[in-house]
């Protein structure tokens, strides 16, 4: 919440009580190093060196009057008290929740957590930049007012990801937060673009679009598009299937994937991703956090982890199809993986299924090849994770599945090389 100073209101654009979730336990005074992020104007991959200052929560991540509103019958602060109020609330409950996930207790979180998400996008100075940016005509009393209509503007996309709760519990680097909280990645995506106009971070629709969001300084959620996870061999920044925003979507929660413990050097990735996505401020309970281009570089961005540094394990999600949903009246309606219903275009289209079935196989065999038979992520079945290893066979099996599959693609790719020559005008 504010505080009332002589100046004005001091809104806080990151919640004081998410802060909080960056602070060790044992810390005796409640402060986080904060940290000006500012790049050296001869190489935008480069940042200036700076020294951390602590400060306490209340004088971190918030600005005078930020939401203060003159519209008649509104009060001026009832953005900051009352609506905020409400969404921090049910969100700090179900971000807690999701963060220590067990399939077993149910998941009642997800409504309070998309909401959250949704608003934290746009409440930060950079997402009401973006709000202007995309109608330069608003009025600031019409970007506060649209910022409160997109507050679950993103739900639909997001409940049709694939979700994970990766952990760094087993890392001596935590995760930092910054400025801009709910952060988005693609590896097709360079760095640098963050600085051009807009807010500069790539479409949350393409289909190489990681959503990521620190739930705590141990916890990490993070949520990639399923034609992602099926088929990584095209164009990042290809739209996904289906990418209409306001519609109805099916959520999951088997889906979810836990039990991925990260290592220090993709905690340290993803923190310069944080740092480097912030809109100049990041902050952290040990101030050597703040500095991960000291341990990794920019340069090597779209490589982190093979190209897959946020992507869940492909070998614990399930290849699903259309969904069928009963109700008590006797009707029924049916949702394919993208959220089509059945009189929209390429619901049910088979020729396209087989196509992501073949690169979603492949991809699980490479991803086997690259890490490993042990699982980067788990799901329940049954209430219980999966096993922690694949059993030997299976893992031979994947491995040939690359294998075949990609022979397959190569041969298809020729096929249709030769169809089209033939074709051609002599």
């Amino acid at each position: 919440m504010g505080k009332q100073q002589k100046d004005g209101e001091i809104h806080h654009y990151v919640p004081q009580w998410y802060q909080r979730h960056f602070i060790s336990d044992n810390r005796s005074q409640k402060l986080l190093y904060t940290l000006s992020v500012e790049r050296d104007p001869a190489d935008p991959r480069s940042f200036l060196p700076k020294t951390p200052t602590p400060k306490p929560t209340k004088h971190i991540f918030c600005s005078e009057n930020l939401y203060t509103i003159n519209i008649p019958g509104i009060a001026p602060n009832e953005i900051e008290k009352t609506f905020f109020g409400r969404i921090d609330d049910q969100g700090k409950r179900a971000c807690t929740s999701l963060a220590d996930f067990n399939p077993e207790r149910g998941w009642s979180f997800f409504n309070p957590v998309i909401t959250f998400l949704c608003t934290q996008r746009f409440r930060t100075p950079r997402g009401l930049k973006l709000l202007h940016y995309l109608d330069q005509s608003m009025t600031r009393e019409e970007v506060l007012s649209a910022m409160i209509g997109f507050q679950n503007l993103y739900g639909a996309i997001w409940a049709e990801c694939i979700w994970q709760v990766a952990d760094a519990s087993q890392s001596a680097t935590k995760f930092i937060l910054s400025d801009n909280p709910v952060t988005l990645y693609n590896r097709g995506w360079a760095p640098e673009f963050i600085l051009g106009p807009g807010v500069g971070e790539p479409d949350l629709r393409w289909n190489g679009t990681h959503t990521f969001f620190p739930l705590n300084m141990h916890k990490i959620l993070i949520l990639t598009h399923l034609s992602w996870v099926r088929n990584p061999y095209g164009d990042s920044k290809d739209i996904r299937p289906n990418h209409n925003l306001r519609r109805d979507a099916i959520f999951l929660p088997m889906n979810i994937q836990t039990a991925r413990h990260l290592e220090e050097i993709e905690v340290q990735q993803i923190n310069l991703i944080i740092k480097n996505n912030s809109d100049g401020l990041i902050a952290a309970d040990n101030p050597t956090w703040l500095f991960p281009e000291q341990h990794v570089t920019l340069s090597d961005w779209s490589t982190w982890g093979n190209g897959y540094l946020l992507m869940p394990d492909p070998r614990s999600v399930p290849f699903q199809s259309q969904m069928f949903l009963g109700y008590k009246d006797g009707t029924s309606t049916s949702f394919d993986e993208y959220g089509r219903r059945p009189w929209e275009k390429s619901y049910g289209d088979e020729e396209i299924r087989e196509k992501e079935s073949d690169s979603f196989g492949r991809f699980q065999g490479e991803y086997a090849r690259l890490f490993g038979p042990r699982r980067r992520g788990r799901t329940a079945e049954f209430g219980c994770l999966e096993e922690e290893s694949d059993d030997p066979d299976y893992h031979r099996a994947l491995l040939q599945q690359e294998i075949y599959y990609k022979q397959k693609a190569v041969e298809e790719d020729e096929t249709a090389g030769t169809s089209k020559g033939s074709q051609a005008s002599p």
